[in-house]
This record gives structure tokens, sequence and C-alpha cells, in this order.
């Protein structure tokens, strides 16, 4: 138990220490969700004025809201910050390190293999990343493993306040992040058939497991704009494109119709694409060497497992007879399963939260490889030198992840992070008395949210402006509208045009709307038609936001 606490405690630091600074910025999606805890908990309802809602409006994706509730129960402790928002997939990401260990030994009663997942957890970038970003995917891979521990408990020795508890934790798993809702079902009932000859009340655990099934993919469906991530993203809705043009092409050549249709159909292009993600998300480069989506959860030159554990996992996976034919079919399914969500879209791809269930079954592989190797290593002559020269190679192969992440990502990947709009509004609120509005600009960015959060803005104004804002920031910019609060005017634009300055007018824009772009006038504004009060930078020095006033 000692070694147990002291992994979490390494891993707590891991993930806490040198917060918020690191990651630099902070993204528009963090910052909705702490708002929009902040307005739960002040009024019971989020920004756009729903009533506890099970799914947020948010920037117009809909996403799951029961993270938004964990950082709603935090902000009275530490306030509204990004601390708040980060914090709860900082304590699951460090809860997962133990859960980890005793879900391992349950499946495979072997304490070396579980002690080593759990270290293997501890130091994985994928969880050291996600959980130090305030990522959904982190706290309902935690839940769904606190379930699973439970479940394991219920089909020896039931009792009847377990299967309620299980539900509820599948429940708030189920609306902490959308691809739970495809993966967990078809996880859960991979479960039953692992341990079905253990399962002492068959026909509960049957009607559990399709009651849920039918809960989980109906909620989808049923919740208002539930399912309008999935629509947006599925490649069922978005492959045919591609089809076509092959087919109008061949068309072109005149290959006759018969034979375009054979070989360029819907089920030729989905199989395709298909076979593809899979390919990519089980490729060498996703998973140790290059950075994935979404952009803010880059580390330049890093995967998403150490490329120390990359021959360990072949071993795991091809080598090892330490798994029973059952348990090797179980993980090999559970791998397919919970590739699913990110197979099957398209947006941001190859997308590292949508395949969160991913990456405990390669630990595992990767943890047996290891074991493996140390039994072969340690009988020979020189085992203690080849252990150690192990032992270098895996601590070189962290540091360099270390490295990559605490200096470079502050560099090559805090484009995608939002960073300085901080900054900014401290420095607009000293000077906003002078002018009779503020403008905003850059809506690609959500630069109203920051306002909300940085400012601490009264939830019940917010709710009440909820008419006039953009209901989706991923719409094409002439489909968006310009909207006020108080002085504060939010443009639908980049930029403002040359001419169109005035007195007494605030102006906040992107760094590269002074001077125009290009001598553009339709781009931006020449400076001689501006007065700067403030240029902020970010870390590599290329301009991020200037604040002016037309010049007198």
């Amino acid at each position: 138990m000692k070694k147990l606490i002291l992994l979490s405690v390494i891993g707590l630091l891991l993930r806490f220490v040198g917060q918020p600074d690191i990651p630099a910025g902070f993204h528009r999606d963090e910052a909705g969700i702490a708002y929009s805890a902040y307005s739960i908990l002040k009024t019971g309802k989020d920004d756009w004025g729903q009533w506890l809602p099970l799914h947020t409006r948010a920037l117009g994706d809909y996403p799951p809201a029961f993270y938004n509730y964990l950082t709603a129960l935090l902000i009275p402790f530490v306030g509204l910050n990004e601390l708040a928002e980060r914090l709860p997939a900082i304590l699951f990401g460090t809860l997962f390190i133990p859960l980890s260990f005793f879900w391992v030994r349950k499946l495979f009663r072997d304490e070396r293999l579980a002690w080593l997942v759990a270290a293997i957890v501890t130091i994985s970038p994928w969880d050291i990343v996600q959980s130090r970003a305030g990522s959904e995917s982190i706290v309902a891979l935690t839940l769904t493993l606190l379930a699973w521990l439970l479940w394991s408990r219920w089909l020896r020795k039931p009792k009847k306040w377990q299967v309620p508890v299980i539900a509820l934790l599948y429940c708030f798993a189920l609306f902490s992040y959308n691809a739970v809702k495809l993966a967990l079902p078809l996880l859960h009932l991979l479960l039953v058939w692992y341990w079905w000859k253990d399962v002492r009340k068959k026909l509960l655990a049957s009607i559990f497991s399709v009651l849920f099934a039918v809960f989980a993919f109906g909620s989808v469906y049923l919740l208002p704009g539930a399912a309008d991530n999935f629509a947006g993203n599925s490649i069922f809705k978005t492959n045919e494109p591609v089809g076509q043009e092959y087919f109008f092409r061949e068309g072109n050549q005149h290959v006759p119709v018969v034979v375009s249709r054979i070989f360029h159909n819907k089920l030729t292009s989905l199989t395709t694409q298909i076979m593809g993600n899979f390919g990519t998300l089980l490729g060498s480069n996703f998973l140790f060497f290059q950075a994935a989506e979404p952009g803010r959860y880059e580390v330049p030159g890093a995967g998403q497992l150490l490329p120390f554990f990359a021959p360990f996992l072949l071993l795991g996976v091809f080598v090892s007879h330490r798994f029973t034919k059952r348990q090797r079919v179980f993980l090999f399914v559970w791998i397919l399963l919970a590739l699913l969500p990110a197979v099957i879209t398209t947006t941001a791809f190859p997308h590292v939260k949508r395949s969160m269930y991913f990456f405990l079954p390669l630990y595992i592989f990767s943890a047996e490889g290891l074991l493996l190797t140390i039994t072969w290593v340690k009988p020979l002559k020189l085992g203690r030198l080849l252990l150690s020269a192990l032992t270098f190679a895996g601590v070189w192969s962290f540091s360099y992840f270390l490295n990559q992440y605490l200096v470079h990502t502050q560099y090559e990947t805090i484009l995608a992070r939002d960073y300085g709009y901080k900054a900014a509004y401290e420095f607009i609120a000293t000077v906003e008395s002078k002018y009779d509005t503020v403008q905003v600009f850059g809506s690609d960015e959500s630069p109203e949210i920051f306002y909300f959060f940085y400012r601490k803005i009264d939830p019940k104004l917010v709710q009440a402006a909820a008419s006039q804002r953009s209901t989706n920031i991923f719409s094409a910019l002439h489909d968006r509208q310009s909207w006020s609060l108080g002085k504060y005017s939010f443009i639908a634009a980049e930029c403002p045009s040359s001419g169109s300055l005035k007195l007494g007018i605030l102006y906040f824009t992107h760094g590269s709307c002074v001077p125009a772009p290009e001598g553009d006038p339709n781009k931006g504004v020449f400076a001689t038609e501006t007065n700067i009060l403030q240029e902020t930078y970010y870390p590599n020095s290329d301009k991020r936001f200037v604040i002016f006033e037309k010049s007198e």
C-alpha cells in the first residue's frame, strides 16, 4: 500500500506542479466550462439560461455537462480561475493510478503486472497531458474504472446497493464526454461476456446491460443538442463527396457506370476510411512519436506513450504466454471497441480524447512485455548491467517527454490554447472607463467567454443576453451576429477595416489586424490610424493582441 501511495503522490505532483501556467494558455472550452459552472453555482442555470442542463450549448457543440458540475463544486474553495477548471481532471487523473492497479490485479490476479501498469499510468504522456489540461475524458475514464471494479465485486458477492451505484457512476461517465456513449455500453457487454461464468444473478446482469445500452445510445438522440456533435463528426455523414468525386472522374474517362459503382460506392468508401483510421490509431506515429488532435493536447515530437515502451508493447502482444486465450481475446476486443468513437469520426483526427479507453490495454501489454524482458535478462551474467541500461533508457525517454512538454509546447502549440486573454482583459479594465464602447474582434476564438470568465461577469446579465449571442462558433463568419453586453461590443469580424475607426471607442483585436495584412484596407487598419495603448506577445515574440484607439 505504501508503494501505491507513493505512486499516487508522484502522479499528483506530475499533474499539479506548475498549474495553471503549464500548459500556457487557457482554451475557450476550458473558459466556457468554468464560466458555465460559475453560472450554475450562482443561478442554477448555465450561461445560456438552461436549468441544470445535462448538455450545455457551450460554443455550439453541446458537450455533456458533468465536468461543469464538478468545477462548480470547487469554485467556492479555489475561486473562479483556471485552477478551478483544471482541478477535477488533476484529481481524477491521480485517482486513476490506484484504480488501474486494483483493476489489473482483479482482471489477471497478478500483483507484479498490476504494479507495473500503475507505474506506467503515473508517467504516461497521455494521462499527464489530459490531467493537466482540464480534459473531461480522464474524468470519464476514472469513473468507468471505478464502476467496473464495483461491478466485478457485485458479480461474486451481490448486494442491493451496488447496482444503483454502478448505474450512477455510469451515468456520470456518460455525461462527462460524448465518446463514452458509444464505447462504454459495448465495453460493458464485453465485461459481461468475460465474467459470465462468475455472474450469480445472470438475469439481472443481462437486464441491466441491455437497459444501460438503450439508455446510453438513446441519450444521444433524445436530449436537446446531444445528437449534433455525432451528426456533424460522423463519417457516415461526411464521406460521400469523396466517392462521388471518383465516380464523376471515371465518367469523364468513359469507364462503364457498373464498373465505377463496383469500386466506388458508399460501402467501399466507408470500409476504406474505417480501415485507414484503425491503421492510423494503431500506428507508431500516433502512439509514440507524432502529436495528435486537438492541438491543445499536442506535445511536439511525442505521442501518447513513451517510445521506451514500444518494443515491450510488441513483446506483450505477440510473444507473451502469460495471458489465457480468453484474456487475450478480451484485451484485443477491448482495443477494437475502444477505438470506435475515434474511428467513425472525421474532425480533429486522430483524436486523443475520443480514443481514451484505448490506452489502458496498451499499458497492460507493455507491462507484460517489460516483465518478460526482465525475466529473460535477470539470470544473465550481464543482467545487472542490462537492467541498468533499461532503467537509463526509461528515464531518458520520460525526461525527453517532460522537456518537450515543459518547454516546447509553450512555443509550438500555444496557438491552439488561446493564449493571452487574461493579461489583455486585465489591461482593458484599467482604461475602459475613458471610452464609450469597447469593441472586441476575433470572433473565431469566442473572446466573449474570456470576458465573462476573467471579469467574473454576473451570470444573470449574460443569460439575459443569450438571444443576441451567436449560437455556434463553428458556423461561417457571415452567419454570426455582432452583439453587445454593457459597453462591450463583440463584433462578428476578425478585424476592423481601414477608415472605420471612431473616437471614443477602444479596440481589442488580434495582432495581425495592425497594420493591415498585405496593405489591404479590408483586412485591418493602418498603423497611422491608431494610437496603440498596448501590444501583447506570444512566448516566441509573435504579436498576439493589439489594444488601441483611433488617432486624432
